[in-house]
């Protein structure tokens, strides 16, 4: 449970730092502007993009629906490690 909570702790704060350093900012549960979200708001939001995988010309294709430029922006702060999973 400790090495859970001090990665997920860890995961906040990086996004956090990243969003200071690019003056970015997400939208809050309250619908503003923020550079300080919570990890458990940011996990939230994705609760609706989902993968799924289609067939065309005999090859299996994974797409990912639901992700909008807001959400993009969240995967891109991080750096590219965590974008793959969604492309």
């Amino acid at each position: 449970m400790v090495l859970c909570l001090f990665v997920y702790s860890l995961t906040e704060f990086r996004l956090r730092r990243k969003l200071e350093r690019t003056g970015e900012t997400v939208i809050s549960q309250t619908k503003k502007q923020t550079k300080r979200p919570t990890l458990k708001w940011v996990f939230f939001r994705f609760r609706r993009v989902w993968e799924f995988v289609t067939v065309e010309e005999r090859r299996r294709v994974k797409r990912v629906a639901d992700l909008n430029v807001e959400l993009w922006k969240i995967l891109r702060l991080p750096g590219r490690e965590y974008e793959k999973y969604y492309i």
